[in-house]
């Protein structure tokens, strides 16, 4: 999870609360409320509600729905901290704007494109998706049962249950349950949950210290679901992979081969990458399965964005 830099304003984020948050991220400088603040601010600039946002954010509890600035889409937040920073890591800092090459080649299939979302959290990639691409069919795969229930009520809230598909199972390569830790945006498989928790935990303590006492900071354990999501992944034009750490178990899959994606985009997490280079483990495991990388990403605290394309098209 990014802290999103001042310098990045959205185009359909409000230009107003942009300017703000940008001049409490310089005062900040470490100070939790005013950090607290910069990152409401943030959030809710990407939604059209932006004053009721901000007073449930700071002062007020629960699930609300919002309209999101640049389309006529519903998404639920829930208050506080849930929700609000994957917002403005999504509609504000941009983490997941494809690149140039990315969106010229999805637009050269002459059809709306068949994304696929593994780690769907509550939906807000789906959403950001759709301002992309309109027509797009999804599949969001989320294993979380808490992120889960709200995934399928903004589908059902925005009428797009035809369209957007929902999996409640972990991503994998074989059909297994699997010990899970439910911890909301930080959610992930039990056995690598462990190693992304230490960069999840730096994060907090250098820049979002206001977290500490959250309910994100408190995991709760439960069985899960996982299934081969190859199948999905070989089917899809657009893939992006979120599952946190557990991604470097899919791109060694030999049947990546067989994927016929124009792009992929995921966070990696360093930690638990079974290489000593991750970058250069990432890029050999790319290259593999005949994709290249594009010179377009972020990086953060023990994590990142990656994208890539095919090599042969």
């Amino acid at each position: 999870m990014p802290e999103p830099p001042a310098t990045t304003i959205s185009s359909g984020a409000a230009p107003a609360l942009d300017r703000l948050t940008g001049r409490i991220e310089r005062r900040a400088r470490g100070r939790s409320p005013l950090l607290r603040m910069a990152r409401t601010a943030g959030a809710a600039a990407c939604v059209r509600e932006s004053a009721r946002f901000a007073a449930n954010e700071l002062f007020r509890s629960g699930t609300r729905t919002y309209t999101l600035r640049q389309r006529d889409l519903q998404a639920l937040i829930r208050h506080p901290l849930l929700d609000a920073f994957v917002l403005e890591e999504i509609f504000r800092a941009r983490t997941y704007e494809p690149p140039p090459e990315v969106s010229e080649r999805i637009a050269g299939l002459g059809r709306p494109p068949h994304v696929l979302d593994l780690g769907g959290h509550v939906g807000l990639y789906a959403l950001y998706a759709l301002t992309l691409f309109p027509d797009a069919d999804i599949v969001s795969w989320e294993p979380d049962p808490r992120n889960a229930e709200i995934l399928e009520r903004v589908r059902s809230l925005n009428g797009l249950e035809l369209s957007w598909q929902v999996v409640r199972a972990a991503a994998g390569t074989e059909e297994a349950e699997v010990d899970f830790v439910s911890a909301f945006q930080l959610s992930g498989l039990a056995d690598q949950h462990a190693a992304t928790a230490v960069d999840h935990q730096a994060l907090v303590d250098d820049s979002l210290a206001f977290l500490g006492a959250s309910q994100m900071m408190q995991p709760v354990s439960v069985r899960v679901a996982q299934r081969d999501a190859l199948p999905d992944m070989c089917a899809a034009d657009l893939v992006k992979i979120d599952i946190e750490g557990a991604e470097w178990h899919l791109l060694a899959d030999n049947r990546l081969k067989g994927m016929k994606a124009q792009a992929l985009v995921l966070e990696y997490h360093l930690e638990a990458c079974p290489a000593p280079d991750p970058m250069a483990h990432l890029e050999q495991l790319l290259r593999a399965a005949g994709y290249r990388l594009v010179p377009q990403g972020h990086a953060y605290h023990g994590a990142g964005t990656a994208w890539a394309v095919r090599a042969d098209a």
